[in-house]
């Protein structure tokens, strides 16, 4: 799957006439050099959509070029952080944002429960085991749910701060509606989960 499994649509995305943006390395993983509608970013970029700014910054994960992006609304001046794919953020932001949409793809006790619980317990308990290498890409290329809910607490400013959207959470590494429930417990903030 790799990059494909978050471009799937931009054939279509780019023949409905909307402009795409992406890193150099993106657009080279997917052996586009250019054309209309591609519109090369890095980080620091400052994009200007309409009534949007967007400023792309540079995230970590197991392939080049992955960007988030802080998104201001310039006629209410509210601000969205979103950043998925990532297994952390270095940034520190000053925004307080209205609006958080950021991964948190698995707990580590549940991977570790798939990882070395017996085969014959695990599927008594409805999950299956986890391959090694899989599970060690996840702890090196996506983010952990004690990672996403410690740069919450610790890196924003929750204080106008009326949604947090859930990203890229698996469906079998980590318990979705609990974490909805001990987030929105933890932060008083309305909590909303996306596969």
């Amino acid at each position: 799957m790799g990059i494909f499994d978050h471009c799937k649509a931009l054939k279509d995305v780019r023949q409905a006439g909307i402009n795409v943006y992406a890193s150099q390395e993106t657009f080279k993983s997917l052996k586009i050099g250019g054309g209309r509608r591609i519109n090369p970013v890095e980080n620091k970029t400052l994009i200007r959509l309409e009534t949007f700014d967007v400023l792309c910054f540079s995230v970590e994960h197991d392939c080049p070029g992955c960007l988030g992006f802080v998104v201001r609304e310039n006629e209410t001046g509210e601000f969205l952080l979103f950043a998925t794919d990532i297994a952390f953020i270095r940034q520190r932001f000053k925004h307080q944002f209205n609006i958080i949409a950021l991964e948190c793809s698995y707990s580590k006790e549940i991977l570790e429960h798939r990882l070395y619980t017996d085969e014959k317990q695990l599927k008594i308990e409805g999950l299956t085991p986890i391959h090694e290498a899989l599970a060690k890409r996840l702890l090196t290329s996506h983010m952990s749910k004690h990672n996403c809910f410690s740069y919450l607490d610790k890196f924003c400013d929750l204080t106008n701060c009326r949604e947090i959207h859930l990203l890229h959470m698996s469906a079998n590494n980590i318990d979705k509606k609990n974490t909805q429930i001990e987030l929105e417990k933890r932060f008083f903030i309305k909590t909303i989960i996306k596969g």
